[in-house]
């Protein structure tokens, strides 16, 4: 049995490829998994679509707010509804750190206008 929280209420960002820079979750809602030894995340994608180019959704770690981040997992396009499980235990091979967050990749050159609508609950043990 582990503790529910909301990553990231149900929420639709919408864009153009007006720059390169990621768009990354606020620090406020990041996951702190510091007492934790394992995380399951609840991730919905309702939408997720891009006129032309790749727009990716990063699930991302550190073990600061300063990183350095490493990807744990990434999303590309269409519906999807997963849930994705880390462990902050030795030898495990899908490890977390302290903190996870998401951010919305748009470093595709060839990306023009996009949308994406998801949310994601965390489960900590």
């Amino acid at each position: 049995m582990g503790i529910a929280i909301p990553m990231q209420p149900l929420a639709t960002f919408k864009g153009a490829a007006t720059g390169a820079a990621p768009i990354i979750q606020p620090a406020v809602l990041w996951l702190n998994g510091q007492d934790a030894t394992e995380v399951a995340l609840d991730i919905l994608i309702l939408q997720h679509t891009a006129g032309t180019g790749t727009l990716n959704l990063v699930l991302e770690t550190s073990i600061s707010a300063e990183g350095p981040w490493t990807p744990l997992a990434t999303f590309t396009g269409g519906y999807c509804k997963t849930t994705k499980y880390f462990t902050a235990r030795e030898g495990g091979t899908a490890k977390f750190e302290r903190f996870i967050r998401w951010n919305l990749d748009r470093s595709d050159p060839t990306l023009d206008t996009w949308t994406t609508t998801f949310r994601i609950c965390a489960t900590v043990r």
